[in-house]
Formats: C-alpha cells, structure tokens, sequence
C-alpha cells in the first residue's frame, strides 16, 4: 500500500512536519485489534508513520492511508528510549530467552500521548537494572535490552517460562497454589529489600516453570521506588487499591493488597485443583468480595501487620 502525502499531516509533538508533495508511504506491517486496523508506513526519506481506521477499509482506504479516520502522523525516533551503555545492560544473546519488544502497533494512538512510552520503558529498565545486579529466584530474570540501527531500546530480554498463572488457570491445569503464593510473597520482599514496589502484581505478571514448579514474578513496567508518588504506569484496576488509598504514593501495602487479592482469586477459580465441569466464579466478582477486607489493611499499613501477612491470611474468614 501507498500513498501521496496529505498536506495536513503532522508529527506527533510537531507543529508543521510534513512530507514533501508526491512523496509516497510504503506499508511496513499492520494488525487488526477487534474493528481497527493499525498500521505502521515509511516514507522514502526513511521516517516511520502511523495510521489507524475501522474495520471493514472501504476502496478510498485500501488505496490511500490519507483517508483513513487517524491520518498518518510520524512516529518521533524519540518514542524509544535511547541507548546508554552506562546505565544500561546489553543482552548478550536473544536465544531461548524472551523479548519483550516495544510494540507500535500495540501501543497505537497511545504513543501521542502521556504517559510517554519511552518513559514508561525507562523506567523499567531502571529498576530491572536494579533486580539484575540483586537477583532473586522467584523474580524474573533479566539479560539486559536490545538496540536498534539508530541506537534506540527495541526489546527488554528476560528468562523465558511455559505459562502465566492466568493461562494456567483458564486451562484447568492442576498446580500448587500455596507454592504460587509462597514463591510471590519471596518476590515481592525481595523487592521491597531494594526499596522497589511492584505495584502490579496479578496472574498475567506471574509466570511459572512447569518442570521445577518455580513461579517468578516479572513484568516491571509499573515499578516505582517505595514513597514516590504514583506516575506514569501503575498497576491495574481490581489488582491495586485506587491511588488516594496510598496518597497517591507508592507503598509496600499496594503489593500486600495484591496478594491478597491473588489469594483470594486461586481459593475462588479452584486453588489449583480445578474440578471438571465446575463453575467458578468471574474475576470481577472476587475483586468485589476482597476489596472492602484488603482495603482495611492497606488503610492499617503497619510494619507489624506486614510481617505477619501470612499468618492473617490463614486465620481470614474468607467465606469459602
């Protein structure tokens, strides 16, 4: 696919970028999300650009990006963060191991706006630079990033595992839920050790070896330094209290709350020992069961009542 430029055109965080008159773009890959269709183009003077349209692309469409409902917009170098060997590991090797790439396409009209997405990547890689020089087996092994030809992050490299603990849970599989538990709480006080707090810790950040059994915690991408204030990326709704229950800043009780609601959602989904043909209950309505109990907690926010976590949570009515 390509197109003449249009001449009101704009680059994202430019006044008046524009491309030259008749200079085409040249479809670099799209993906369809639901009924959008995003795609990425480059121009023959090398600039990356982005549009998107609803589904189904009429004729006008097909032939030309101009006419779709977002008009390509170029896509700022700068929406990566740069490379800088002091402060940033190099993965030595790709192989076997998993890359969390920088995904335009997933980001979509997202990457014109805030949180900008090199921020929200470097700050992952920040603290992941922490959790590599202090490794812990149940966090996440990282190897360091990979870079582009312009001297950008495309990719964070990380230990590779089977599964999350979402997908082992809506495949039925049989697992040790008290050992997921025990193996995330060891990550999170590692964490907290280092004066990081994960602020999101639920089942799709959660992933596990199926030949040791080993569950790690990863994804880190709304990591924030214990008592700053909550920015950028941080968490996701029913996992994590609201922001105004920790001031809007980042507390170790954020994660204990996570935990609790983690707890609480393998108990309900069948603790690792599903039953065939047996309902159980939507996520949605586990959340709203746990919320008022965890959010006692996070409100007490002791030291004491840290420590002895565990213990609460076997002597909590839970109702099952």
């Amino acid at each position: 696919m390509m197109a003449n430029s249009h001449p009101n055109s704009k680059a994202a965080g430019s006044s008046n970028a524009t491309l030259p008159a008749g200079c085409p773009l040249i479809l670099v890959e799209h993906k369809d999300f639901d009924t959008t269709r995003r795609a990425l183009f480059r121009s023959n003077l090398g600039d990356l650009w982005y549009a998107e349209t609803k589904l189904p692309l009429s004729m006008e469409e097909v032939c030309s990006p101009w006419c779709w409902d977002v008009r390509p917009r170029m896509v700022c170098m700068y929406v990566k963060p740069v490379y800088i060997p002091s402060l940033m590991t190099l993965a030595r090797s790709t192989s076997g191991l998993y890359e969390k790439r920088i995904d335009l396409l997933e980001q979509g009209i997202g990457m014109y706006q805030e949180p900008w997405l090199k921020d929200v990547t470097g700050r992952e890689i920040q603290m992941c630079q922490m959790l590599h020089r202090y490794p812990h087996p149940n966090v996440c092994a990282y190897h360091g990033v990979t870079v582009d030809d312009s001297g950008h992050v495309s990719s964070l490299v990380f230990d590779q595992y089977d599964m999350d603990v979402s997908e082992l849970v809506d495949r039925g599989c049989s697992f040790n839920a008290s050992k997921c538990v025990d193996d995330i709480s060891a990550a999170i006080l590692h964490m907290h050790s280092l004066g990081l707090v994960h602020c999101d810790v639920k089942p799709s950040n959660i992933f596990v070896n199926l030949q040791t059994g080993r569950f790690v915690l990863g994804d880190f991408d709304s990591t924030h330094w214990v008592d700053t204030v909550l920015a950028t990326k941080c968490g996701t709704i029913g996992w994590v209290p609201e922001d105004g229950e920790t001031n809007n800043m980042a507390s170790y009780e954020i994660d204990w709350f996570s935990l609790g609601m983690l707890r609480a959602w393998l108990a309900k989904k069948g603790n690792g020992r599903p039953v065939e043909g047996q309902m159980y209950p939507p996520t949605r309505l586990i959340m709203d069961e746990m919320q008022a109990v965890l959010l006692r907690r996070v409100r007490a926010g002791t030291a004491e009542q840290r420590e002895s976590h565990g213990d609460r949570e076997d002597e909590m009515d839970l109702g099952w």
